[in-house]
């Protein structure tokens, strides 16, 4: 998510900084932020972007291949609703806190993601999810398609 700030003008360090994060946690590969630490950056960044919608476009602005081992994961199922699958399986060595499932029902596929108990995920955190996962779908898929219907929790996004 930093990164994609990065890419859209967004002072990363800035926020690494208003959010009690240090570079070095951030560029340990083995480190792992908390659901708090996380839930910082994410605060930090809508203010420091000063964006309502920095979740959907840090989303956009993330490079294929950020998500090393998920978006292989994604991208190399026999169908997308496999590759789909294998993300859930992975989904919480990206936050814990979150659960996907791919649910097949009489009107097509459907991708739930839901909170664990009591544990709650910011609406950002949940936008961006399911706009990667979204955008990364269509890129395996190689077409424009779009989902059906999309529900949420909280109230309806603008």
């Amino acid at each position: 998510m930093l990164e994609a700030c990065r890419r859209l003008g967004v002072d990363a360090d800035a926020v690494m900084a208003r959010a009690g994060i240090a570079r070095a946690e951030i560029d340990d590969p083995d480190a792992r932020l908390s659901g708090v630490q996380a839930d910082a950056v994410w605060r930090e960044a809508f203010a420091v972007a000063g964006d309502p919608q920095l979740a959907l476009h840090a989303a956009e602005a993330l490079q294929f291949g950020a998500y090393r081992v998920l978006d292989y994961l994604g991208t190399t199922g026999p169908t997308l609703g496999e590759g789909l699958r294998r993300v859930a399986e992975y989904f919480p060595l990206v936050d814990p806190r979150g659960v996907l499932r791919v649910q097949e029902r009489a009107e097509g596929s459907a991708l739930v993601f839901a909170t664990r108990a009591g544990t709650p995920l910011p609406r950002p955190a949940q936008e961006y999810t399911l706009t990667v996962l979204f955008l990364r779908a269509r890129h395996a898929s190689e077409a424009a398609w779009h989902p059906a219907t999309v529900e949420f929790a909280f109230p309806r996004p603008p």
